[in-house]
C-alpha cells in the first residue's frame, strides 16, 4: 500500500529527494571496457589449504569516480529507517564491507583502501504537508591489510565451526542478539520453539534444495 515505507509511490518520493540532494554530486559511475560500472560480480579464494578452499564471492553495487580527483570508489547502498548513531556505528567493523573492498581490488586491478556507504533512510511518504523528507548520508569508511587478515581469521574460523557442525551433527544455536534485528530472521519461529518440534516446522514452513 502507498502508506508502507516501501511502496512504489514512497520509492518515487524518496528518490526526488535524492535527485534534489545530490544534483551537483562531485561523484559520477565510472565506466571502463564493459560500460558502466554497476552491479559487477567478484569471485577470489580466500583462503587454501589441504583440504580446504574458502571461495569469497558477491557483488558490487557500483564504481564511483571523483570528478574533481579521479580516484575511482567503491560504493554500497544501504537503506535503513534510522540514520543516527546505530547506523554509522555499523560501519566498522563491517565484514561485509570489508568482503566488498577485497573484491573491488579483483575488479579494479588496484589496491583499495577505501569504501562509501550511500546511505538512504526509508520512509513512509508522508500524508500531511507536515511530514519531513527522507535523510541521506554517505560515509566513507577505511580498510587496511591488517583488517583483510582480520577478516580472514574470521572467515576461517567459522567455516571450520560449521564443518564441525556438520560433521558431527549438532548445530548449537548461534549469537542470538541479531535474530529479530531487521525485521527479524526467517527461521526465527524455528529456534524460538521447542527442539523437538523443530524438525516438524522445517518441514511444515520450508522446502529443502540441493545446490547443483
Amino acid at each position: 500500500p502507498d502508506t508502507d515505507k516501501r511502496s512504489l509511490s514512497s520509492g518515487v518520493w524518496t528518490l526526488g529527494h535524492y535527485f534534489n540532494v545530490y544534483a551537483n554530486d562531485r561523484y559520477a559511475v565510472a565506466r571502463d571496457e564493459h560500460g558502466p560500472m554497476i552491479e559487477r560480480d567478484f569471485t577470489l579464494t580466500l583462503h587454501e589449504e589441504p583440504g580446504l578452499r574458502i571461495v569469497l564471492f558477491g557483488r558490487i553495487d557500483l564504481i564511483l569516480r571523483n570528478m574533481v580527483t579521479g580516484q575511482r570508489l567503491p560504493a554500497d547502498h544501504t537503506t535503513s529507517s534510522q540514520m543516527g548513531a546505530d547506523f554509522f556505528n555499523r560501519i566498522k567493523p563491517n565484514h561485509q564491507y570489508t568482503g566488498y573492498v577485497l573484491g573491488a581490488e579483483q575488479v579494479l586491478g588496484e589496491p583499495v583502501s577505501e569504501f562509501l556507504i550511500n546511505g538512504i533512510q526509508v520512509k513512509p511518504r508522508p500524508l500531511t504537508a507536515r511530514g519531513g523528507p527522507p535523510t541521506f548520508s554517505r560515509q566513507i569508511t577505511t580498510r587496511t591489510p591488517e583488517d583483510f587478515t582480520e577478516f580472514r581469521d574470521v572467515v576461517v574460523e567459522a567455516t571450520k565451526r560449521y564443518l564441525g557442525w556438520a560433521a558431527s551433527g549438532v548445530w548449537p544455536l548461534g549469537p542470538v542478539d541479531a535474530c529479530a534485528s531487521w525485521g527479524k530472521c526467517e527461521f526465527l519461529d524455528v529456534c524460538s520453539a521447542p527442539n523437538s518440534l523443530r524438525t516438524n516446522i522445517l518441514e511444515s514452513k520450508f522446502t529443502r534444495t540441493e545446490n547443483t
